[in-house]
């Protein structure tokens, strides 16, 4: 009698332990299981159209979605279909609508909705709290929240200047810096912490560093102009080869003609821009993807050409290995030829 009672009690004790844990012991994981599937399903689509909309594009001059010609432009339609869906399905529990808050926010931002976006900014602030996995470390989801302002503010550039006419930015240059420097530190720190060691925190951390590439890409060009035309080169302190003023004029002395000292002294700072500060912003982009690029990557990004690339890659993976080969090649004396011959 006494051994029946215990059991009881025990099976008791197991019982209240089970309803106010369900994912530890186990209860009611048949329910539970299929809604984070759906949302994993939908963080998959999700990533596999944009890396399919957008990054296919590295180069020079990467476009914002909402200047392509209309018949080109992209919604996002199997995610937001798979949206609708869950929500018909499962309906919007806290954690799981904080989730799709963001996606959603994100989906309006990328295919160059800045606005829409920008006025989703509360919203995401709230649901970024409600996205810190159990175990503290990040989510894809929070990342993409705890970034979404300079990823607005860079994403608003880049749509300002690549419309059709392109429209005056005051400042672009280091509105574009700044968001990209923002998304590039608070990614290293949060790499060095192990803060994104979860696989799905690394998808949205290899997404972020892509888009301040994405976003360099267009400082590196405004500064360009800046520094070669107005000789505003924003030199390092101590920097002794910055093409300053006094520097061009005194190289270019010996040219007689205003014209052709203009032209000498043009030519001293593109050549300076283009051998010392474009690698350098290059170069740090090609490293903050390289922290979520695993080895085998990095070696088809520098060993491979694209075609070969293409057929190596995983489709939702091949964007971030050719922006990291993009960045690479621009980048004197890269760490490919030792590599590539081991």
């Amino acid at each position: 009698m006494l051994i029946a009672r215990t059991l009881c009690i025990a099976f008791g004790l197991l019982a209240a332990l089970t309803a106010c844990d369900p994912e530890r012991f186990g209860g009611g994981l048949p329910k539970a299981l299929p809604q984070k599937q759906a949302l994993s399903d939908i963080h998959d689509l999700y990533r596999t159209e944009f890396a399919e909309l957008f990054l296919s594009a590295q180069g020079e001059q990467p476009q914002c979605l909402a200047n392509l010609p209309s018949a080109a432009q992209p919604t996002f339609s199997r995610t937001r279909t798979a949206i609708r869906a869950y929500r018909v399905q499962f309906g919007t529990k806290e954690a799981e609508a904080a989730h799709l808050t963001v996606l959603d926010a994100m989906m309006h931002l990328q295919v160059g909705n800045v606005g829409l976006a920008s006025l989703l900014r509360s919203d995401v602030e709230t649901a970024k709290g409600k996205l810190v996995s159990q175990t503290g470390r990040f989510t894809r989801d929070f990342l993409f929240a705890k970034y979404f302002d300079p990823l607005v503010e860079g994403w608003s550039v880049v749509c300002d200047l690549t419309a059709s006419p392109p429209k005056a930015v005051s400042g672009a240059a280091g509105k574009l810096q700044a968001a990209a420097s923002e998304i590039t530190a608070g990614l290293t720190a949060s790499a060095k912490a192990g803060q994104l060691a979860e696989p799905d925190a690394d998808q949205g951390a290899v997404y972020l560093a892509t888009t301040a590439a994405v976003f360099n890409v267009w400082a590196v060009k405004e500064s360009a102009q800046l520094c070669i035309e107005q000789g505003d080169c924003a030199c390092e302190v101590g920097d002794a080869t910055c093409p300053t003023s006094t520097a061009t004029l005194t190289a270019c002395a010996v040219k007689t003609d205003p014209l052709d000292r203009l032209e000498c002294q043009q030519d001293l700072r593109r050549s300076y821009f283009n051998q010392t500060i474009k690698p350098a912003r290059y170069g740090e982009n090609r490293d903050l993807i390289g922290l979520f690029l695993d080895d085998s990557e990095k070696m088809l990004a520098l060993c491979s050409n694209e075609s070969a690339m293409e057929r190596s890659a995983s489709s939702s993976r091949l964007r971030y290995v050719s922006w990291y080969k993009f960045l690479n090649d621009r980048v004197p004396n890269s760490a490919a030829p030792e590599i590539c011959s081991r």
